[in-house]
């Protein structure tokens, strides 16, 4: 062993530069299929972890409101299931619109809810709270993790107590993502934001969030159920993903292994001379076999070392990358691809130097050992055609090795730059469709739900739902900020008071024409007859119609109809609920209206609505009209303002917003951690960030196209290093022909030239296959994304990376061929006919 371990020794000294060139372009193969399994496993990986924090965890099941005492007969063993137990016990006093409560959760909320930390961990104790980003700010908390922070806790007699508890972390907004989920069937979710552990405090209401497979949990009765599809819909992304990774794993698998059997080639060549030797000194083929895979042991050891630890650099760089965008990598670097990537280059090295081996003992008798058999080549008219024939027949390994290293890259180059766009094209939200939502909005509220109607007076219960309008009115009022809508649509419904056979074609069209049709839109009710009365109407002669309106701002409807048909609106009046605005083609300006509006409690339900429940009139005059053209409606415009001094408890239903000042990022981002705020102590209530939106989708385009350039120049040098020791080889296991062929008259620059067009066949051959190869895989993806626009990405992505990456290889390879042989034929003549290596 020891003269193996020599003679190993030996050789790195004598050829240190051959060596460790040998090393790092395994180390190269080796680091991009390592790398790229890597790099899946931590896509899958984020892909989970950025859903989780999008919508608030993956898991089964919520069941709001459980029967108690049902709960505590099966606590045990919902524990066991890993369902996650969250337990309403203080309400905190604030001025916050919606209800502030803490919260005893047990150890596996955490992971069913994926709650992630601003800064701080979980509670460990009853003393301890981890309070969530949006409740921190309403409550104008400015204490750090591990400081003592005192709050208000309501006791059941009305009065109030001041409870102290330590800081331990400050969670990213999560509980409305959860009451978006809730069927509010009249009543408000109480849910925690402020989280504790280990409490012995009664529960005043329990939620259960359910694991996986979670059987036992739907035995247990409660008020509403929301069943999560979170993991449907991660596996349809995870099927539509490995569509489009599959391609490129299988590119880089292939990759390695013939970069590998091509390096180990040019290795075994460089040794033919050398193991010659060996063998006159009395080597036998065991023991050449023996030293061979030593050295090869070596190879690989260091090659897996160096690709395993700038695999790892990279990918760093790749999550600090990502770190810029909404979709972080979180990196998942399993043990089983490093030692699937160990075995596969070892397995590899292994038999490709065992075949070369066997080949070279057979071929090679130790005769012919120390001198270099020549073949003549038969006189061709063309030089190049008698070259290409010799030079194909010689090394047809290596030019079919280099022939699918061109392919794969371009290939690659085709189908990488049409991922990114086409993927994020074919998610739900493209930044390049003006469709998806209005021009120029930057932010927007809207309810997403929550809330089932009082059928009998149209109004949506609990009273409460939607966006705080006290809030963000004050949001708005910033002059850098343009309303482009702030309006009620579906909340209530007011009333009108009409004849039987009304002169306004408005009420004709709900009156008279709806019945024609057999619909009815008249107010039908024991306490109908009151309403009229109240609206100065006779009962015997007048009805109620319900008549479809839209409650809308004073910016907003300037901000949507920029020129009114007929008439115009004077700010106070509208502001006041004097003048109102509607379709020309059914008022006329100067119409008048008497309305009733419901005006509903905020302890109102469907059960008890007659007793919370107050009527309001008012008489409104059409002041200004709008087209169909102008906006595409038939209702009847009022103002918000109005009814928010008459209904304060109702809040707006939707609002966008406009950023007139990006520049100023501080702002900026105070704007959107406040409308996040307002998202939180909202009812039902989703927010969306277009501008971030935008954003998000063009860093995850430049961010996987800078992946897919990065990874196609790793591709190119791969293949500009397998062309450099391909020549390499035959210029040096042909070294005396060519100086032969100086002798006779061949200039350098004719041999090179010779060589470099043999180069450029090959890479010709390549070019043809890999456009054929990526093509048929992007026009098989084109065929699944047929409703996606996709010419743009043609022209600007996928062509311009293809004529780059061909001119790359091109010039590339002239180039690098160019500098590797010259030095090595550039050689005196007669010093190299008299010497044999």
């Amino acid at each position: 062993m020891k003269s193996y371990l020599y003679l190993t020794k030996k050789y790195i000294k004598s050829y240190p530069k051959r060596c460790i060139g040998i090393v790092l372009c395994i180390s190269l193969f080796l680091f991009a299929f390592l790398t790229i399994l890597w790099y899946i496993n931590s896509f899958k990986y984020s892909l989970v972890e950025n859903y989780k924090i999008e919508e608030g965890g993956v898991y089964e099941s919520i069941q709001f409101y459980v029967n108690q005492e049902n709960f505590r007969e099966k606590e045990s063993q919902l524990v066991e299931e890993k369902a996650g137990i969250i337990s309403g016990i203080w309400e905190v006093k604030s001025k916050s619109p919606s209800d502030i409560w803490i919260g005893n959760v047990n150890d596996n909320v955490s992971t069913l809810l994926s709650l992630h930390f601003e800064s701080g961990k979980m509670p460990k104790s009853e003393n301890e709270i981890a309070i969530e980003k949006g409740t921190y700010d309403i409550l104008g908390l400015k204490s750090k993790i591990g400081d003592k922070v005192e709050l208000e806790i309501k006791n059941s007699d009305g009065n109030t107590e001041k409870k102290s508890f330590v800081l331990t972390g400050i969670i990213k907004n999560f509980s409305n993502k959860i009451k978006l989920h809730y069927d509010y069937q009249s009543e408000k979710l109480l849910f925690p934001s402020i989280l504790t552990t280990n409490s012995k405090a009664s529960p005043k209401y329990i939620h259960i969030i359910a694991a996986e497979n979670s059987f036992l949990i739907r035995n247990i009765s409660s008020k509403s159920v929301y069943s999560n599809d979170s993991q449907q819909m991660i596996s349809s992304k995870m099927v539509a993903n490995n569509l489009i990774l599959m391609p490129v794993k299988i590119f880089f698998v292939l990759t390695t292994i013939m970069g590998i059997v091509s390096i180990s080639l040019y290795f075994f060549k460089e040794q033919e001379r050398y193991l010659n030797l060996l063998r006159c000194i009395g080597f036998s083929k065991k023991k050449s076999r023996k030293l061979l895979l030593i050295q090869g042991f070596f190879i690989w050891l260091s090659s897996l070392i160096i690709s395993s630890v700038a695999s790892i650099l990279v990918l760093l760089l790749l999550q600090f990358i990502s770190s810029f965008s909404s979709q972080y990598l979180f990196l998942n670097l399993s043990i089983l691809d490093l030692i699937i990537v160990a075995l596969l280059s070892a397995v590899l090295i292994f038999i490709s130097f065992n075949i070369l081996l066997a080949r070279f003992y057979k071929n090679a008798p130790l005769r012919e050992a120390i001198y270099v058999s020549k073949k003549q080549i038969k006189s061709q008219t063309k030089l190049k055609r008698c070259w290409h024939k010799a030079y194909g027949r010689r090394y047809k390994l290596q030019n079919f090795t280099c022939v699918m290293l061109v392919m794969f890259c371009v290939g690659m180059s085709i189908f990488g730059s049409f991922v990114p766009l086409f993927n994020a094209r074919g998610s739900s939200f493209d930044a390049d469709n003006p469709e998806y939502f209005r021009q120029n909005a930057d932010y927007s509220l809207h309810m997403m739900g929550g809330g089932s109607y009082a059928k009998i007076y149209y109004i949506n219960l609990p009273v409460g739902c939607g966006v705080s309008h006290k809030i963000a009115d004050e949001i708005a009022s910033d002059k850098r900020i343009n309303v482009l809508e702030a309006s009620v649509s579906n909340l209530i419904v007011p009333f009108f008071l009409t004849s039987q056979n009304p002169d306004n074609k408005l009420l004709y069209k709900y009156v008279v024409e709806a019945k024609n049709n057999g619909y009815n839109y008249i107010f039908e009710h024991e306490r109908t007859n009151e309403m009229i009365k109240l609206a100065g109407g006779d009962s015997s002669k007048d009805s109620l119609v319900a008549l479809s309106v839209k409650w809308q701002s004073y910016d907003s409807v300037l901000n949507n109809i920029n020129e009114f048909a007929n008439g115009k609106i004077d700010e106070k009046n509208y502001k006041n609920g004097v003048e109102i605005i509607a379709p020309d083609y059914l008022c006329s300006v100067g119409d008048e209206f008497t309305m009733v509006i419901p005006i509903a409690d905020a302890e109102a339900t469907e059960q008890n609505i007659e007793e919370h429940i107050k009527f309001k009139t008012a008489k409104v005059k059409v002041a200004a009209t709008y087209s169909k053209e102008q906006y595409n409606s038939d209702k009847l415009i009022i103002s918000t303002e109005y009814l928010f001094s008459i209904y304060p408890d109702l809040n707006y239903e939707n609002i966008i917003l406009e950023n007139l000042d990006h520049n100023d990022s501080a702002w900026v981002n105070e704007l959107e951690n406040n409308l996040e705020n307002l998202e939180g102590i909202s009812v039902g209530v989703r927010y969306d960030n277009y501008a971030k939106m935008q954003r998000e989708f063009y860093d995850q385009v430049n961010l996987e196209t800078l992946q897919i350039i990065v990874s196609v120049f790793i591709f190119i040098v791969i293949i500009l290093i397998a062309i450099v020791f391909s020549s390499y080889v035959q210029v040096r296991s042909n070294l005396k022909s060519y100086i032969m062929m100086r002798a006779i008259g061949a200039r350098i620059e004719t041999v090179q030239k010779l060589i470099i067009n043999e180069i450029n066949r090959t890479l010709t051959t390549g070019i043809i296959l890999g456009t054929i190869l990526g093509g048929a895989v992007v026009v098989f993806f084109s065929i699944l994304g047929s409703n996606i626009k996709l010419w743009d990405i043609y022209l600007f992505y996928v062509v311009p990376v293809f004529i780059a990456t061909v001119i790359l290889l091109y010039f590339g390879s002239r180039i690098a061929v160019k500098r590797a042989v010259r030095s090595m034929i550039n050689q005196n003549i007669i010093e190299k006919l008299n010497t044999v290596e």
